[in-house]
């Protein structure tokens, strides 16, 4: 994320700033080894904020003889501190950052454009020409202090990425409050049960029956039911009967020593849907597989506003489809009809549902660029000129003009630039051979054919479904992909395929 007048962080309900938060929740459930963590979610910092150093300092606390960076992530040419291997003696800078730190309830600057200078000393030796930074605090510990520098520039750090720091910071200090209380469960059992039931973040164990062993406070506010309710049921008895094979599958994975971290939903006492990000480890005796136990956050809040994006794209999107279509009576539907089977197609695939719901979102307004053809031309019952018909074929360049700076999730803007590209090179509008055409693309390339062959056009009447699978069959591995068009084969004369 670099600083210029084009970047910055979106709003919080944009898909750029979940995308952020996403990749550092992933991080930081990732690992349940606190170097590890603190090393991922820097990693993480230091791409997204495209600065020079990001680092973690303990304590941030102005009374202690010596402060330390815990953890460290830079550029090649900017080492800091932690390649020192030193405490720091704390100093009157130093206290003087600590102290902002602490009265200030979130990221402080230090630098150009900021009331507070930056530490001369420390600057001068670490090259740093700005600074944010701010307090963190896990619980039973001292606070510490999460700070970016840019070194190779001044930089004045944007209202939106000192909020998307704090959101950072926030998350980060619940990450370290549990694998601090991670840590500390090898030194003692009795300090683990403490520390357990004050984790920021839910814990569910199963016994190797799949069967609950233990759930934490956190956990049972998740979920609306007491331990005494949970103790003993099957995980599985709080899960949508469609989400039970995936996670016997996931146990099975347990058993054989892998961890993992995924996307879960519960039902909750009171009916409604929890959504969480989990990182499920297993536990051995020996060889032995006695359980797994995981760590839970709750992401309902997240999920719902991702859900409530998605509804307002989807509605653009068919806005955007229709508009299309009444310009083109003779295509009415053929847009949504296409979608139908890609998405078939997509799934026969084995592609995942996130894929898919790109591929049906592309599909849905694959013809937008034919706005700017006039009308009389789209619906001439004759023969276009060539000049015509090379106006026509402008269409998928004109479509992925204009929706290519919209930020989809999925590659929508290809998907509508190469849907009439083929294999072979025959397609256009750039004549592109299969190395550099998308999946996206040759499955709607597959499915446009067939539902224009078989739907009513001015200039000709409907052909059979027999007659377009056999062009398909025809061309299959010159112009269209051999296993999209063996999944579209085997739709129609398998399994029935209809259009409904």
């Amino acid at each position: 994320m670099k600083d210029d007048q084009t970047s910055g962080i979106e709003p919080a309900a944009s898909p750029e700033f979940f995308a952020c938060m996403d990749r550092v929740n992933r991080a930081i459930q990732g690992s349940n080894d606190l170097e590890s963590m603190m090393s991922d979610v820097l990693d993480e910092v230091l791409a997204i904020f495209d600065c020079d150093r990001a680092s973690l300092v303990y304590p941030c606390d102005p009374e202690s003889p010596t402060w330390k960076a815990c953890m460290e992530r830079t550029r090649p040419e900017y080492p800091g501190i932690l390649s020192l291997g030193i405490k720091i003696p704390t100093e009157a800078e130093a206290i003087a950052v600590f102290r902002a730190l602490l009265d200030t309830d979130g990221p402080v600057s230090f630098g150009p454009g900021s009331s507070h200078p930056l530490p001369a000393h420390v600057a001068e030796r670490f090259d740093i020409q700005s600074q944010i930074a701010m307090s963190i605090h896990p619980k039973e510990d001292k606070p510490w202090m999460f700070v970016l520098h840019q070194c190779s520039r001044p930089r004045v750090w944007s209202d939106e990425e000192v909020r998307l720091l704090q959101e950072i910071g926030r998350r980060l200090a619940d990450g370290l409050s549990t694998l601090l209380v991670l840590r500390d469960l090898r030194k003692s059992e009795e300090k683990y049960r403490r520390i357990f039931e004050t984790a920021s973040e839910g814990i569910w164990a199963q016994d190797e029956n799949l069967r609950t062993a233990f759930v934490n406070t956190v956990m049972t506010q998740m979920m609306g039911y007491s331990k005494e309710e949970l103790k003993g049921r099957l995980v599985t008895d709080f899960m949508f009967e469609e989400d039970v094979a995936n996670h016997l599958s996931k146990t099975e994975d347990r058993k054989k020593g892998f961890s993992d971290v995924y996307e879960r939903r519960f039902i909750r006492k009171d009916g409604t849907t929890l959504w969480t990000l989990l990182s499920a480890t297993p536990v051995f005796d020996g060889d032995q597989f006695k359980g797994s136990y995981a760590m839970f956050t709750d992401i309902t809040e997240r999920k719902q506003a991702e859900e409530r994006l998605r509804e307002s794209l989807e509605g653009t999107i068919r806005v955007i489809a229709l508009t299309v279509e009444k310009r083109d009576p003779y295509t009415a539907g053929h847009q949504n009809r296409v979608a139908t089977l890609c998405v078939a197609i997509g799934r026969k695939l084995g592609l995942d549902e996130d894929r898919i719901e790109g591929l049906s979102f592309g599909a849905m307004i694959l013809d937008i660029g034919k706005i700017y053809v006039p009308a009389e031309i789209l619906n001439r019952p004759g023969k276009l000129s060539e000049p015509e018909f090379d106006l026509i074929k402008g269409h998928p360049q004109i479509g992925y003009d204009i929706v290519k700076n919209l930020k989809f999730p999925w590659p929508v803007a290809q998907t509508i630039l190469q849907h009439h590209e083929r294999l072979d090179g025959s397609g256009y509008p750039g004549g592109l051979k299969a190395p550099d055409i998308i999946l996206e693309a040759r499955i709607i390339g597959v499915a446009d054919v067939i539902e224009a062959m078989t739907s009513h056009r001015p200039y000709r009447e409907a052909l059979s479904i027999d007659v377009a699978l056999q062009e398909i069959e025809t061309h299959r591995g010159t112009k269209y992909d051999p296993e999209v068009a063996d999944a579209c084969l085997h739709l129609f004369r398998d399994s029935g395929f209809d259009w409904s």
